[in-house]
This record gives structure tokens, C-alpha cells and sequence, in this order.
């Protein structure tokens, strides 16, 4: 449901969601940016029309209500289409209800369920976005990957100033594919990783990399497409469909970060294989990804024992 209020939308969802919680588990990257209980970015719609947006939230967890605080006139189709990319990033069309069922069954999962309650998983605004920053999280921190993606955004992405306030946009295919390698070296990426940054918003492009016509396949039909560019590999396949489509059936096995808190909290910390975390999660089903993101989260938050 969204209605015009003062120049603003509200956008009502079912809970479970916290907002907060959500936003502070992993915090979004680059272009947005959340700090006191406000959200903010621009968008650009389909149009080309650029939107500068402040979101917070006047709801609870179990009754969650956004406001979104938007900065230029919209016309009624505008205001939907700002409505539908919100309820894609915060993934309010995604019911929680589905793996906390999961959830219960296993004394581990129970645990963090209650600790993290209401937190959806982490993903980006487009698809474009996750795939391009799945590349950039190669072999990186999260920290070290982050500032990549600022340096990329303020340096390539559309910006507009409302007031003292700047807000900004992640570049987009055209701009990324029409950039030199040094121009995307200067961004702090590697001369592998500019190339396949540029390679990739070429494919896009060009329309040998269609991302919407992989919304039509099954998730390892995916990833195979994927892999056949330069650059990404299975697990970048993988991180790009859960983050960047929201595919949370998918779970990748060989990420460090999943191996550490599958090894902490179901092996005493013994290294664990990516065969023992796909052994693991099977009974997780559709929702591997969605509970390997309450791991990792709780593996970040909780003092080690």
C-alpha cells in the first residue's frame, strides 16, 4: 500500500522486519548510506529520472511502516516504481515466517533466530549492482571491499546535491563499460578486477549479459551463465544471485566467512570442507542462504567463547 503524504510515501509491509537491525547486521553499501535511523540515496528510475530518497521507519517489527522522504516530484508511476525497488532492497515481499520454521527445528538456529529477529538478509538494489560488487569482493575484507565500492560510486556514479545534502547512485552499465582501466584503477580496483568490472557492463551492454533473463532460470542454470564471463567464478556466481537477485536457495559452500561460523558453532571450531557445509545446510532447503546469513551475522556479533 502507498500513499502520497507531504512528499512522502509510506510503504507498509508484513512483519516480521527490523528495520534498524537490518541496516546495522551488515550495514548497505555504497551508494547508501544509514546513519541515525535515516536511509539515503538516489535512484534512478526507468525513465533516466533521478530520485534523491531519505527513508526511515515509524512502524515495529512486527508491524514495520516506512517513510520515505522523497526529494522531487513523482508522478503516481514513479512513486510505485520507488515503492517496488524499497520493497526489493529491505526484501519486504519476503516472509521470514518460511525459515524460522526451519529455524526452530535446529538448537543453534533457535538461538540466533531470537537474537536476530526481524533482520532480512543482505542484498542490493539491482541485480547490476550485486554482480559488480560480488567482483569487487574477490579476496577482500568486507572493510577493504566497502571502500572499493565508495571510491567506485563517488568517482563514476551520477550525484545530486539537495540543499547541503549530496546523495548519489551506483554508476551504471554504460558508464562503467565506457570507463578506461585507469580511470577504474583510480577507484582503488586491481587491473584484473577493472577489466572485469569493464567486461562485464560491456556484456550488459551489449546484451550478451542479460540479468533480468536470469530471473527465469533455476539458481544452478544461474550460475553456470555467469561463469561463462570472464571474472566470475562460482562462488562470485553464487554471492552475485543471493545478494544481487535475492536468490536465498543459494549457499556458497566455499565462502571463508560461512566456513568460520559453521566450523564455530557446529564443530567447536574444527575447519570444516564446502562439502560439510552443503551436507549441513540440506535440511536448511530454499532458505540456505537466508540462514547462513544469520551464521555469518552472529559469528561477527558474538564474543567468542
Amino acid at each position: 500500500m502507498t500513499m502520497h503524504l507531504h512528499g512522502s510515501l509510506l510503504i507498509e509491509a508484513e512483519g516480521p522486519f527490523n528495520y534498524d537491525l537490518t541496516l546495522k547486521a551488515t550495514p548497505p553499501a555504497y551508494p547508501f548510506v544509514y546513519f541515525n535511523g535515516v536511509l539515503k540515496r538516489a535512484i534512478t528510475l526507468n525513465s533516466g529520472k533521478r530520485v534523491p530518497l531519505r527513508v526511515k521507519s515509524l512502524g515495529t517489527v512486527d508491524k514495520p511502516l516506512l517513510k520515505v522522504e522523497v526529494l522531487t516530484e513523482l508522478n503516481p508511476q514513479e512513486a510505485e516504481e520507488v515503492k517496488s525497488s524499497l520493497t526489493w532492497f529491505f526484501s519486504l515481499d519476503y516472509d521470514l515466517k518460511a525459515p524460522y520454521r526451519v529455524m526452530e527445528g535446529d538448537e543453534v538456529l533457535r538461538r540466533f533466530k531470537g537474537l536476530l529477529y526481524g533482520v532480512k538478509p543482505w542484498v542490493t538494489l539491482t541485480p547490476f549492482e550485486g554482480l559488480i560488487n560480488a567482483v569487487l569482493f574477490q579476496q577482500l575484507s568486507l572493510r577493504v571491499a566497502f571502500s572499493m565500492i565508495r571510491s567506485l560510486v563517488e568517482r563514476l556514479g551520477p550525484k545530486l546535491t539537495v540543499g547541503s545534502c549530496l546523495f548519489y547512485d551506483y554508476p551504471s552499465p554504460e558508464t562503467l563499460a565506457s570507463a578506461s582501466i585507469e580511470d577504474l584503477k583510480s577507484c582503488k580496483l586491481s587491473r584484473n578486477k577493472a577489466a572485469y568490472v569493464k567486461g562485464l557492463a560491456r556484456s550488459v551492454m551489449d546484451g550478451s549479459l542479460n540479468l533480468n533473463e536470469l530471473k527465469k532460470m533455476s539458481s544452478s542454470e544461474a550460475v553456470e551463465v555467469l561463469k561463462g564471463f570472464k571474472g566470475v567464478g562460482t562462488w562470485t556466481a553464487e554471492i552475485a544471485l543471493a545478494t544481487g537477485l535475492r536468490r536465498f536457495d543459494v549457499l556458497p559452500v566455499d565462502d571463508l566467512g560461512v566456513r568460520r561460523a559453521v566450523s564455530r558453532f557446529y564443530f567447536k571450531g574444527r575447519p570444516v570442507t564446502g562439502l560439510e557445509v552443503r551436507r549441513l545446510a540440506e535440511k536448511w532447503g530454499e532458505h540456505k542462504w537466508t540462514i547462513a546469513y544469520y551464521l555469518l551475522v552472529a559469528n561477527e556479533r558474538l564474543p567468542t567463547e
